[in-house]
């Protein structure tokens, strides 16, 4: 399985704060569950500019996307997301799921379900397609 400090190196290039802790599951090209435990620290460090609670949410699925794409040995490219409806009310404490699942999968696009889940909770269902 992967360390934090696997986390670290592959996320170092895209971000200054790695928000991602473990990966607790991965199938190549198809499937891939993280974990977020939410700290005091990662509330009080988001930009001023949006909600922490929003901001946070965003950021570590952003973070979970990119893992997905570099252990799959995908090609860094252009997405579209489709949002949903996002929940973002968390507390230090919280432990976050992050989860991406394969859809749909062609030679020029693969389909994404996401999921940001709290105690069975939904906070967050985005959908997302890579063109390859």
């Amino acid at each position: 399985m992967y360390t934090h400090n696997d986390i670290i190196t592959m996320l170092s290039s895209k971000t200054s704060t790695v928000l991602v802790d473990k990966i607790l599951y991965f199938e190549h090209q198809d499937y891939l569950y993280v974990i977020k435990n939410v700290s005091i620290s990662d509330l009080s460090c988001m930009p001023r500019l949006y909600s922490a609670n929003l901001f946070l949410v965003l950021e570590s699925f952003y973070q979970t996307v990119a893992l997905f794409r570099i252990l799959s040995g995908l090609p860094e490219s252009d997405f579209q997301i489709e949002m949903g409806e996002i929940a973002p009310k968390v507390s230090p404490g919280d432990t976050l799921g992050l989860e991406i699942r394969v859809v749909e999968k062609t030679n020029q696009k693969l389909k994404l379900e996401g999921r940001v889940i709290r105690e069975g909770e939904i906070l967050f269902k985005p959908t997302l397609v890579f063109n390859l």
